[in-house]
């Protein structure tokens, strides 16, 4: 059953059409939309619309979640940003441990030289 919808505006007739678009594949479509009257004449319109993947989805543009899209410029620096706080910590981790050897060989060496002075 379909319902149609009439509304009068000045000179014009409003109608709603009752087609539906069937379930589409994710992806980019051209609409076209055609409106005919009485006299046979028509005017047409066009809409470009774009189906997105429910969650995430990759693409050759970026990663997509619904309609956000993620550039991979903007992943690859974040990546890149992470790599180098990665490193920074390493590194600072490393200079910490060198310190911790190094004041723990100092104080071995200092308590050697106290054994071989008392010997």
């Amino acid at each position: 059953m379909t319902v149609e919808r009439e509304e009068t505006v000045g000179f014009f007739r409003e109608v709603v059409s009752p087609y539906k678009l069937p379930l589409l594949e994710t992806g980019k479509y051209l609409v076209i939309v055609r409106a005919y009257d009485v006299a046979g004449n028509f005017r047409e319109g066009k809409a470009e619309i774009e189906i997105f993947p429910k969650g995430i989805s990759l693409n050759k543009r970026g990663i997509q979640y619904q309609s956000f899209l993620f550039p991979w410029w903007i992943l690859i620096l974040i990546l890149i940003i992470i790599l180098l706080l990665i490193m920074l910590y390493s590194w600072k981790k490393y200079k910490k441990l060198t310190e911790i050897k190094k004041f723990e060989r100092e104080k071995i060496e200092k308590s050697l030289e106290i054994y071989r002075k008392k010997l």
